[in-house]
């Protein structure tokens, strides 16, 4: 957890300053990643109707009401309960998920997993399982260029050759290799 949000504060960038200044602001836009976690208030409000925990947490912390999300979301006190719903949302949805690329059952629940679908952004071809052209794309609007390609989002899956293409997994494996 600790990787990966110093991952979300080392790639802080000024869309995501001016999200918070929104936040801050209360006007910020629902689907907008916002604070140290860069998780959107429309995620957390589905994270707090799954994790009555969560919802209990944020509450005791005074977090209720119309925009506590985009609040709760700039506090830091608040980060690792929201990042360990995220994630467990995350695991709890690979249950249930055939692997994209594998045709496994489910997806393995691992760090790399873990890591690699909180910003998931490894694309490939799925009309050639012999030459799929895995590759990271983290440019803005890459679903859109990729999609015209032909290319799909490789998600969800543990498929190592992806895992190892993404950049985001590299990013997050820095962090932590900082960390310790």
């Amino acid at each position: 957890m600790q990787a990966l949000v110093r991952n979300e504060l080392h790639h802080y960038d000024p869309g995501d300053i001016a999200g918070d200044r929104n936040a801050s602001e209360g006007q910020a836009n629902d689907s907008e990643t916002l604070g140290y976690a860069q998780i959107t208030p429309l995620g957390l409000r589905s994270f707090e109707l799954k994790y009555p925990q969560l919802k209990a947490f944020l509450t005791a912390k005074g977090y209720i009401g119309s925009g506590h999300e985009q609040k709760a979301l700039e506090d830091p006190s608040c980060v690792p309960m929201i990042v360990g719903a995220k994630l467990q949302s995350i695991a709890d949805f690979y249950k249930k998920s055939h692997d994209k690329i594998t045709g496994a059952p489910n997806v393995p629940i691992t760090a790399k997993t873990l890591a690699y679908a909180y910003n998931a952004d490894v694309y490939y071809n799925p009309n050639n399982s012999k030459l799929p052209d895995f590759h990271a794309n983290v440019l803005p609007k890459a679903k859109d260029a990729e999609k015209l390609r032909g290319y799909e989002k490789a998600y969800p899956t543990g498929d190592l050759r992806v895992l190892s293409k993404s950049v985001h997994v590299q990013n997050i494996e820095s962090q932590y290799k900082f960390l310790h």
